[in-house]
C-alpha cells in the first residue's frame, strides 16, 4: 500500500511537473511566435520603406538622366549646326582658293611670257650696243673690274704707306731704341771660329794611323783622306760632333805609339766627348741663370758648340742671343728668364739636321715639346724663322735677338765666291721685274737699291715692287740676317736754255 501510495504520489507529482513544463513550453512557443510575427512585420515595414526609397532614388536618377540627355542632345544639335556652318565656309574658301590658284597660274604664265620678251629685247638691245661700241659686255666688265682693282690697290697702297709713315715709324723707332739699349748693355765677346778640317800629324803617326782609317770612318761617319806624304789627314763630311769625335780619336791614335784595341779607344773618346757636351749644355743654362732642362735638351745645347753658321759658333751665338733677348724683355716688362730660355733653345734643331729631315726650327720645337718645355718656349723656337705663326711676344724677341746676334759686324764670314754669287743673284732677281733700270747692291749685300723708269712705274707700283722683290729674294736665296730693298723712282725735267 505504501509503495502503491508512493508511486501514485510520484506519478501525480510527475504529471504536475509535466503539465507545468508543457505550459511553459506553450507560453515560450507563443512568445516566440509573437516575437517572430513582430519581427516579420518590422522587416516588411523596413522592406517597404527601402523599396519606396529606392523607387524615389531611381525616379530622381531617371529624371536627372533625362535632363542630361536633353542637354546633350541640345549640345549635339549645336555642334552639328556649327560643323555644317564650318563645312560651308571651308567649301567657300576652297572655291576661292582654287580661283586664286587659277589666277596665279595665269599671271605666272603672263609673267614668264613678259620675262622672255624682256630678255629677248634686252639681248637685242645689248647686241646693238655691243655692235655700236665695238666691244662685248664681258670685255667692258673686265675693263671696269681691272680699273676698280687698280684703283683699290692704289688706295690700299696709299693708306698702307700713310699708316707706315705714322704708326710704323714710331714702332720702328721704339724697337730700334730697345735693340740699341740691349746691344750697348751686352758686353760679352763671341769670337768667330772655324772647326779644323785638316789635321797635321806627328812624324810617323800617319803610318800608324793608316790601318785604322776604315774603322774610324765606320764608327764616326766621317771620311778620312790621308795625304800622300802621310803628314796630314783631311776630314770630309759628317756633322760637327762627329768631326770633333774623329779629330780627337785621330789625335789619340797619333799620340799613342801602338794601339791594341781601337774600338775601346774610340768608345773612350766618345764617352769623354759626351760628358763634355753635357757639361756645355749645363753651363749654358748656368751662365744665363736658368733652371736646367731635360738631359737630352742639355745634350743638344752642348752639341751646338761643334756647329757653326758662317763660322759663327752656335753655342756662343745661342748664349749671346739669349742675353740680348733678356735685355729687351726687361725693357718691355716681360719675363726675362722665359725670354732667355726660349732664345737659348731656338737653334737646338741645328744639332739634329744631319739626322732628322726638316727645318731646324720645327725640329727644335718638336724636341722641346717632347721633353716638357713650356708651350710659349716651344712656339718661340718653332716660329723664329716663320715656319709656324707666332703666338706670343717672346717669339718676336727670339727672332729679333737671333737676327741681332747673326747680323752684328764680325759675327759671320762668307767665302769670297759665295759673296760674289749672292750679289749677282740679288741683282739678277731685281732686274727681272718690269720697269727696272739699274740695280746696285750696297752695304756688303745687305741692301739693294733699285732704280725704276718713272714712266712705267707709279708711286703705288713702286711700293708693291719693293715687297715683290723682297719676297722673291726670301724665296730663292739663303742669307744671314736681313736684306733691305729700296725702290727709287725719280722724275727729272731737263730743258736747255740758249
Amino acid at each position: 500500500m505504501g509503495i502503491l501510495l508512493g508511486g501514485a504520489i510520484a506519478k501525480a507529482r510527475s504529471s504536475r511537473v509535466l503539465r507545468a513544463a508543457h505550459g511553459r513550453a506553450a507560453r515560450l512557443a507563443e512568445e516566440a511566435r509573437q516575437g517572430a510575427e513582430q519581427q516579420r512585420r518590422q522587416a516588411e515595414t523596413n522592406s517597404r520603406e527601402e523599396a519606396l526609397q529606392v523607387r524615389r532614388d531611381s525616379e530622381t536618377l531617371e529624371r536627372q538622366s533625362e535632363e542630361q540627355n536633353v542637354l546633350l542632345e541640345e549640345r549635339v544639335r549645336k555642334l552639328e549646326a556649327r560643323n555644317e556652318k564650318r563645312e560651308a565656309e571651308l567649301a567657300r574658301d576652297e572655291a576661292a582658293l582654287e580661283r586664286r590658284r587659277a589666277a596665279a597660274a595665269e599671271q605666272k604664265l603672263q609673267a614668264q611670257a613678259i620675262k622672255q620678251e624682256t630678255r629677248t629685247q634686252r639681248q637685242a638691245h645689248r647686241t646693238g650696243l655691243e655692235q655700236k661700241a665695238g666691244e662685248t659686255a664681258r670685255q667692258v666688265q673686265e675693263q671696269l673690274t681691272d680699273a676698280l682693282v687698280e684703283e683699290t690697290r692704289a688706295q690700299s697702297a696709299d693708306r698702307l704707306r700713310n699708316l707706315e709713315s705714322t704708326e710704323t715709324e714710331e714702332l720702328v723707332r721704339q724697337a730700334k731704341r730697345i735693340m740699341g739699349i740691349a746691344m750697348t748693355r751686352y758686353g760679352r765677346h763671341a769670337a768667330t771660329e772655324r772647326l779644323p778640317s785638316t789635321l797635321v800629324l806627328p812624324e810617323g803617326a800617319g803610318a800608324r794611323l793608316e790601318p785604322h782609317l776604315e774603322f774610324l770612318e765606320q764608327e764616326t761617319g766621317v771620311h778620312l783622306v790621308l795625304s800622300d806624304n802621310r803628314a796630314s789627314v783631311r776630314l770630309e763630311g759628317g756633322d760637327g760632333t762627329a768631326r770633333e769625335l774623329t779629330r780627337r780619336a785621330v789625335t789619340r791614335f797619333a799620340g799613342e805609339g801602338h794601339v791594341r784595341d781601337s774600338e775601346r779607344l774610340v768608345t773612350s773618346v766618345a764617352a769623354d766627348l759626351d760628358r763634355e757636351i753635357l757639361e756645355l749644355g749645363r753651363r749654358g743654362f748656368q751662365v744665363l741663370g736658368l733652371k736646367p732642362a731635360h738631359e737630352e735638351i742639355l745634350r743638344l745645347v752642348g752639341r751646338l758648340n761643334y756647329r757653326t753658321s758662317y763660322t759663327q759658333n752656335q753655342w756662343r751665338h745661342s748664349i749671346e742671343s739669349a742675353f740680348l733677348a733678356g735685355l729687351m724683355a726687361a725693357e718691355l716688362g716681360l719675363d726675362v728668364a722665359l725670354a732667355r730660355r726660349a732664345t737659348l733653345l731656338h737653334d737646338i734643331g741645328k744639332a739634329l739636321t744631319h739626322e732628322v729631315e726638316g727645318s731646324h726650327a720645327v725640329i727644335g720645337a718638336d724636341y722641346c715639346r717632347r721633353f716638357g718645355e713650356d708651350e710659349v718656349v716651344v712656339n718661340a723656337v718653332g716660329s723664329h724663322h716663320g715656319d709656324e705663326p707666332a703666338n706670343s711676344p717672346y717669339a718676336q724677341l727670339v727672332a729679333a735677338a737671333d737676327a741681332m746676334s747673326g747680323a752684328r759686324p764680325g759675327a759671320r764670314r762668307e767665302m769670297m765666291e759665295t759673296y760674289v754669287e749672292r750679289i749677282a743673284d740679288l741683282e739678277r732677281i731685281a732686274t727681272g721685274f718690269s720697269g727696272v733700270l739699274l740695280v746696285h747692291a750696297v752695304q756688303a749685300g745687305r741692301e739693294i737699291r733699285v732704280h725704276v723708269d718713272e714712266h712705267k712705274v707709279s708711286d703705288q707700283r713702286a711700293d708693291q715692287l719693293s715687297e715683290e722683290i723682297a719676297r722673291r729674294i726670301s724665296e730663292e736665296l739663303t742669307f744671314p740676317g736681313q736684306i733691305r730693298v729700296t725702290v727709287i723712282r725719280e722724275f727729272k725735267a731737263v730743258e736747255l736754255a740758249s
